[in-house]
């Protein structure tokens, strides 16, 4: 229920974006770096990617997206749509984090099934 949840907030921020690029004009970290994947529209982009299920094993896109964030909000200020970038890293990042301890939680499990045998 709870993937469910992450993904529709997600899905829903996601698919406001037109990926017109005015988030490029005001990101700081787009003006030292110049790659889009620095930008909201990159951002975005990769998490749209994690939704269709299309990262194709780039997990390391994934963590650069979540990683390279200031969450200022200057891209959803400049956003025709209002796409709201910082709740998209937000909601991703936390989807993540239950899931990685999920994950480990049952490898835990299994682990001690295997010890007690």
């Amino acid at each position: 229920m709870e993937h469910n949840q992450h993904y529709e907030k997600l899905k829903a921020i996601v698919d406001k974006c037109d990926r017109c690029g005015a988030c490029t004009t005001v990101c700081p970290l787009y003006k030292v770096d110049r790659k889009d994947r620095a930008t909201s529209r990159g951002k975005i982009a990769i998490v749209r990617a994690l939704l269709e299920d299309k990262l194709d094993g780039n997990e390391k896109a994934l963590r650069h997206a979540l990683d390279y964030c200031l969450l200022c909000k200057a891209c959803t200020e400049v956003c025709p749509g209002k796409v709201m970038t910082d709740q998209a890293m937000i909601e991703c990042a936390s989807g993540c984090a239950k899931t990685m301890a999920s994950r480990q939680n049952t490898a835990s499990l299994a682990a001690s099934c295997r010890a007690v045998r």
